[in-house]
């Protein structure tokens, strides 16, 4: 808190929270730096290297998801020296200019620039490759609006393809993300939109046997999901010696057979909950091996206590069209007559054969009729014609729920298998590691798809790819923001509080980035004609939060590099 006298002349205040910030983390791994270093340009051409340029990308991309389109309105609002360490106007940053710097990326091979970023990054927050048990891969799809020519050379394939986002009518381009436990990227990849996820595990394999030495890469556990199951996939594990843990996909027959066996044979080993959240899910693992391809693998059954929502609303659409289909089938047999008992017993026997229902069963019963004989020639009956009777046999059929196959194949949509090469880790471990993908590459997926990717200036393939690349950079100032709070939270012991005094152990890197929203910074000029800074952080919480984040509040106050 401060107070301005009148002799002060407020020249500006602007919500610096969130670039500053972002600008501490970017100088500590030394982004800009290695960018300039690894992008062709000429700094008697260029007012802005590259590298600048596009860190003012990151700024917009992480300070507001719509400020991408319009960056020159996000920067009118910053306090631009403060940010880029020199004199600058929003129209240094127009499109254009964004524009060239992403072309340059794109010259430089941005695949490798951001793996060079990332290994920096990792080496200063403590995550170097040597260190790591497991890392964790996986894919997902960016769909883009408009239309992208798919003729240019070297550029990825903006097209149709396996949508992730439900929007099969759009095209789109994929992202791969290899990453620590902890959700900080290590390796990433940017493919053309129609690439499988087995074929991405097969190229990411290689890459792995290229870009770590052959005792590390032995040493890790790679944890993925169940696109690597593959023979191809097997085999390329074996003979690069590579340790992997993922799910076993159940388009293999072995998958039902071994949980059908362990739901026979029993002997589960209970393993409790994995997280400390209320409701959380219990799991049972059942351990055995299986052979795949003439390999013998080490595999877990594993049960959970909480039904995942897409299969039990399968279940529920499966149990539903089956009863729809008995009632008809019944309906027709209540609708026909037999003339002897054996008939309509033989009629309800076929009925209850070859309904296939997993769910429903058909329960029933002959009943005998009296029916009157319908008079052979036309006219009335002659006057004390007595009518004459007949006896008819009908089934009495309704549709029953079995309950016990209904439990069990809840029981077996509740189950699933994993597999892996190693006979090391405890099964819980295993488990927890595979869970904890989650955490590593599902819930950066969904940071990275509420980032803007289509902005206008972005006109080509290989545009977007850059742009793309931006992004993973982005992403990664994110996570490392998220895991320096969330280590720094867990060594102290005590939580961060939000400003509606919410205690939380594991602030997202979101929640961080809305704290550092309140966060103002004030330029005014002084009596003697000198120009100051003042930050203003309302409540101690985020005060705090900058403490965690390593990063003094003369960050906002001081230009940098002078």
């Amino acid at each position: 808190m401060f107070i301005l006298v009148s002799a002060m002349e407020i020249l500006a205040s602007t919500p610096s929270g969130v670039p500053v910030a972002v600008r501490c983390v970017a100088d500590e791994i030394g982004l800009v730096r290695l960018l300039d270093e690894a992008l062709p340009w000429d700094d008697r051409q260029c007012k802005f290297s590259p590298g600048t340029r596009l860190l003012v990308l990151i700024f917009a991309i992480l300070y507001d998801r719509t400020a991408l389109y319009r960056v020159q309105q996000f920067l009118a609002y910053q306090d631009l020296p403060l940010l880029v360490g020199r004199p600058a106007v929003p129209e240094d940053f127009n499109d254009d200019a964004l524009a060239r710097a992403l072309d340059k990326l794109w010259q430089a091979g941005a695949q490798r620039v951001f793996t060079t970023v990332c290994a920096r990054s990792m080496g200063t927050f403590g995550l170097d490759w040597p260190k790591l048990v497991a890392i964790h891969g996986d894919t997902t799809s960016i769909s883009v609006y408009g239309a992208y020519p798919e003729d240019e050379p070297g550029a990825i394939r903006i097209r149709h393809g396996y949508s992730k986002d439900k929007r099969p009518d759009l095209k789109q381009f994929g992202i791969g993300l290899l990453a620590t436990r902890e959700g900080v990227p290590c390796l990433a990849s940017v493919h053309s939109g129609n690439l499988e996820d087995k074929k991405w595990n097969h190229g990411l394999l290689d890459r792995l046997a290229k870009e770590l030495p052959a005792e590390l890469l032995q040493r890790l556990l790679y944890v993925t999901d169940s696109a690597l199951v593959t023979y191809e996939n097997l085999r390329k594990l074996e003979d690069l010696g590579i340790r992997f843990l993922s799910r076993l996909p159940e388009t293999f027959g072995v998958a039902q057979v071994l949980k059908t066996r362990a739901w026979a044979e029993g002997g589960w080993q209970d393993i409790g909950r994995l997280s400390e959240v209320l409701g959380a899910a219990s799991y049972q693992v059942w351990e055995t091996v299986c052979e795949l391809d003439g390999r013998t693998y080490r595999a877990l059954v594993v049960y959970s206590t909480s039904l995942d929502k897409r299969k039990e609303q399968a279940l529920k659409r499966q149990e539903e069209r089956e009863r729809e289909e008995l009632e008809q089938a019944v309906r027709r047999l209540h609708e026909q007559r037999f003339a002897c008992q054996a008939d309509a017993e033989g009629a309800l026997r076929r009925l209850q054969e070859e309904a296939k229902a997993q769910f429903w069963a058909v329960q029933g019963q002959v009943v005998a009729e009296q029916e009157r004989v319908k008079r052979p020639g036309p006219g009335r009956p002659r006057k004390g014609e007595e009518p004459e009777y007949q006896t008819v046999y009908r089934v009495q059929a309704e549709l029953v729920v079995q309950e016990g196959k209904r439990e069990a194949a809840r029981r077996l949509a509740s189950t699933f298998v994993l597999l892996t090469n190693t006979p090391e880790p405890s099964a819980r471990d295993l488990l927890a590691e595979y869970k904890g993908q989650q955490t590593a590459v599902e819930i950066p997926f969904r940071v990275l798809k509420g980032l803007p990717v289509s902005p206008v200036f972005v006109k080509k393939p290989h545009r977007v790819e850059a742009l793309a690349w931006v992004i993973l950079m982005a992403y990664l100032i994110y996570a490392l923001m998220q895991y320096r709070v969330r280590q720094a939270i867990a060594h102290r012991g005590k939580p961060l509080c939000s400003p509606v005094r919410k205690k939380d152990m594991r602030p997202t890197g979101r929640s961080i980035l809305d704290m550092l929203l309140m966060i103002q910074t004030v330029k005014v000029r002084l009596p003697d004609g000198t120009v100051a800074r003042y930050v203003t952080c309302p409540t101690e919480h985020i005060e705090d939060l900058l403490n965690l984040l390593r990063i003094g509040k003369e960050a906002y106050t001081t230009v940098p590099y002078t």
